[in-house]
């Protein structure tokens, strides 16, 4: 069995926020965090992830299903992925510190203090003990620039079949902090910034570090946040310098995966949707961010980023209890693998990459059908003239290049490029999709589409709460039968639990039910607002009819 307590702390000052207890026993792990009375009263105090709110209830967390886990989700956002826990695991292994397995706070307490991603800090209980991991003088560990070429061969010998031991614990030391499964580590740039450095593997098939290089630099032209990015050689191998934005010149900044803004048990398997609605509750500025993550949707789809699961997207505190989208990262083109994204847009059971699809639930992101395709084709205009410059900056060869061109040139991006909505008197005269036109066959016949798409997107949104959990299904089988009994549409009783005049009666058992389930109260406001775009849509077109929009001459981001 393995227990421990940790006190959890925050930012340079490690003002302790709380109490994190963990235990192990026979291959089962749990653990449970409790706020500091301290914290609670502290003027600048926050939640440091919504599911976590400020309150004196201890509450506990274990792995759901196969995946996930055990810490709660604020603390596993600073654990690192399958790169360096391979390296935390074979160095344990070698220098034979440990027998057994290793459990989730083994490897939360292995990570370099310094380094660590967000603003959380670990200690031990005792007073005065140092922050988990440092070195033993208490001094940080992260190597300068300079140092690029001797981490390129501790990495080689990590991915040799006989790993260096010095190499091992050089790599835990500075290479563990961060998540995903390439090549990393830490470093000190020149100008003094903590940046990561992200290496070529000896697995490596395709330029890796140069696309992600350009495909950020595309993203910044796209007008989307992103990080510093430059190609640095070391051994001849090119190595990805990318700054860190959880640091700024006052210290850390607080960072939660997307994963733990939605409270998910896996990164996979949630859409965009849902993630909206997230914004729209904890963030400062709901509408920038709405169409700042509709541009990183789009963006995706158009470089063929495929590994866009919830840990590849985050958030960084603002102020007030608030977040914002932290800038992108781990924008990866994927040139021969399926389009299908890892997030879905509006349906986990349809995840492909789809234009067409996003432009459908724009509305979900604020923003009105013939914006958002004028944002699509500027983000496409901007891809297509400017990514073989920007690959040959990063030092593409020609063949490299060549071998990229289908990541950035495919069906959805001409589509994209050439798309605008057009009016066509009043009949319909219908395009084949590959001719790259998004067809307004008129003014009405695309508002019978929009209030078919909203129509849709509301029933889908209604399904998706009341299959969240047993009462909710019991209240909806009493509602539909008590609507049947007084000869009433049940499907109009139903639809007024997302409006203002729902029954007293219903709402407060409504009410007690999501306060027991965040994910019921995100599918309710879910629910609520796809009712609204529908209402919204109804409206417009019983209006008079206004013209189509045929071009996005002069539109800037």
């Amino acid at each position: 069995m393995t227990q421990r307590i940790l006190k959890v702390c925050m930012g340079e000052a490690g003002l302790e926020v709380g109490t994190l207890w963990f235990e192990s026993a026979g291959g089962r792990e749990h653990s449970s965090f409790q706020y500091a009375e301290t914290w609670l009263q502290h003027p600048r105090r926050f939640a440091i992830a919504p599911m976590l709110p400020l309150d004196t209830d201890r509450r506990f967390f274990r792995v759901q299903g196969d995946q996930g886990s055990s810490l709660p989700l604020p603390m596993a956002d600073t654990t690192p992925d399958s790169w360096g826990r391979g390296i935390i695991r074979k160095d344990a292994r070698l220098g034979k510190t440990r027998t057994g397995l290793l459990t989730e706070v083994d490897f939360l307490t292995a990570v370099d203090d310094f380094s660590r991603v967000g603003a959380l800090r670990f200690r031990e209980l005792a007073s005065n003990s140092p922050f988990l991991a440092t070195g033993e003088d208490g001094r940080h560990q992260i190597p300068p620039l300079l140092h690029l070429d001797q981490l390129g061969k501790a990495i080689a010998s990590i991915e040799s079949d006989e790993p260096d031991v010095v190499a091992l614990r050089r790599l835990r030391q500075v290479g563990t902090t961060l998540g995903g499964a390439r090549p990393k580590c830490s470093v000190i740039d020149s100008d003094g910034s903590l940046s990561i450095a992200k290496f070529t593997s000896r697995l490596d098939t395709h330029s890796v570090e140069r696309a992600e290089v350009l495909t950020l630099r595309l993203a910044r032209l796209c007008g989307i946040d992103a990080p510093d990015a430059r190609i640095e050689l070391s051994d001849g191998l090119p190595v990805a310098i990318i700054k860190r934005f959880d640091r700024s010149g006052h210290g850390r900044i607080p960072f939660i995966s997307a994963q733990t803004m939605l409270d998910a048990p896996v990164a996979t398997g949630a859409t965009y949707v849902g993630l909206a609605d997230a914004i729209r509750q904890n963030t400062a500025s709901p509408q920038i961010e709405l169409r700042e993550l509709f541009n990183r949707i789009g963006f995706t789809v158009l470089v063929s980023n495929v590994d866009d699961h919830l840990k590849n997207h985050g958030f960084l505190y603002a102020s007030d209890d608030k977040w914002r989208l932290s800038p992108v990262f781990d924008v990866n083109p994927a040139p021969e693998r399926f389009r299908e994204l890892k997030t879905a847009i509006a349906d986990p059971s349809q995840p492909q990459a789809s234009i067409e699809l996003l432009l459908d639930h724009a509305f979900h992101f604020e923003v009105e059908r013939d914006d958002a395709v004028k944002m699509i084709r500027h983000m496409a205009r901007v891809i297509a003239e400017k990514w073989q410059g920007l690959a040959r900056e990063a030092g593409m060869s020609r063949a490299e290049v060549n071998e990229y061109r289908c990541a950035f040139e495919h069906s959805e991006a001409q589509y994209a490029l050439r798309g605008a909505i057009v009016q066509i008197g009043n009949k319909v005269e219908p395009q084949p999709r590959d001719s790259g036109m998004f067809i307004l066959a008129s003014a009405d016949h695309y508002r019978e589409g929009q209030i078919k798409s909203a129509q849709q997107a509301f029933e889908c949104a209604q399904e998706a709460f009341w299959a969240c959990g047993d009462t909710l299904s019991a209240l909806r089988a009493e509602i539909t039968q008590t609507a049947r009994d007084e000869g009433a549409d049940p499907r109009a009783w139903l639809d007024r639990v997302f409006s203002d005049d729902s029954p007293a009666d219903y709402a407060v058992r409504i009410k007690s039910a999501m306060a027991q389930s965040p994910q019921a109260q995100t599918l309710h406001d879910s629910a609520r607002h796809a009712k609204r775009n529908l209402e919204k849509q109804l409206r417009r077109a019983s209006g008079p009819s206004s013209p189509a929009v045929e071009s996005d001459a002069g539109y800037e981001p």
